[in-house]
C-alpha cells in the first residue's frame, strides 16, 4: 500500500514537473527597421490550454523613437467567435492599455500556439526601442485565471531603428578562397618554370 502511494505521489511530482509553463512573446523579439517606415509585431502565446480570454497592456518606448498606428486581432482565438478590444494608445507615455480580446458565448477555450494580435508602427528616429508586457490577465472557459505572472515566461522585444538600410558584404569561406587561389598559383609557377 505504502509503495503504491509513493509511486501515485511521484507520478503526480513528475506530471506537473514535465507541463510546461506557457510562453507570451513578442515577435520579432529583435528586429532592425529604418526610420520612417512602418513595422509590425505579433503577440503570440505557446503552449496554452483552454484560453478563452486574454487582456494585458504593452509598453514601448522611449516614445521619442516609434508611434502606435494599429492593434489587429490574432488568428488564435479568431473571428466571428470572439470579440477583439485594441486597447487605448498613448504614444506621449508608450502604452496601449487594456488591450483584449475574448470567445463569446458557452464555447471551450482554444488549446495551441498562435498570434493573439498585431502591432503596428511607425518608426519615428534612430535607437533602440523596448517593448514589454504588464496588468497580463488570461482567463479559461469557466473565466478562471490561466495562472499566474510567475508561471509564465513574459519575452518582449527590442527593435533597433537605424537610418539607412545596414547590408553586409558576403565574406567568402577561407577554404574557398584557398580552392580558387591554388590553381592560379599553381600556373604562375607552371609558367615561370617554362
Amino acid at each position: 500500500m505504502i509503495n503504491k502511494l509513493i509511486v501515485a505521489v511521484v507520478s503526480l511530482v513528475v506530471g506537473v514537473a514535465a507541463h510546461a509553463a506557457p510562453i507570451v512573446k513578442l515577435t520579432p523579439s529583435s528586429s532592425t527597421v529604418i526610420v520612417g517606415s512602418s513595422f509590425t509585431v505579433d503577440i503570440e502565446i505557446d503552449t496554452v490550454t483552454d484560453l478563452y480570454a486574454w487582456e494585458m497592456d504593452i509598453g514601448f518606448g522611449p516614445t521619442s523613437l516609434v508611434n502606435v498606428t494599429g492593434q489587429a486581432e490574432g488568428p488564435f482565438l479568431g473571428a466571428p467567435t470572439s470579440f477583439f478590444l485594441p486597447g487605448t494608445v498613448d504614444n506621449v507615455v508608450g502604452t496601449i492599455t487594456y488591450i483584449a480580446n475574448s470567445l463569446v458565448g458557452a464555447i471551450p477555450g482554444v488549446t495551441g500556439s498562435g498570434t493573439l494580435a498585431t502591432l503596428t508602427f511607425d518608426a519615428l528616429s534612430v535607437g533602440l526601442a523596448d517593448f514589454s508586457f504588464s496588468r497580463v490577465l488570461m482567463l479559461d472557459s469557466n473565466l478562471s485565471d490561466i495562472f499566474t505572472d510567475s508561471q509564465v515566461d513574459w519575452i518582449g522585444g527590442r527593435i533597433e531603428i537605424v537610418s539607412t538600410p545596414t547590408t553586409q558584404v558576403p565574406v567568402p569561406p577561407t577554404l574557398a578562397l584557398l580552392g580558387l587561389t591554388l590553381p592560379m598559383v599553381w600556373r604562375l609557377r607552371r609558367r615561370r618554370a617554362g
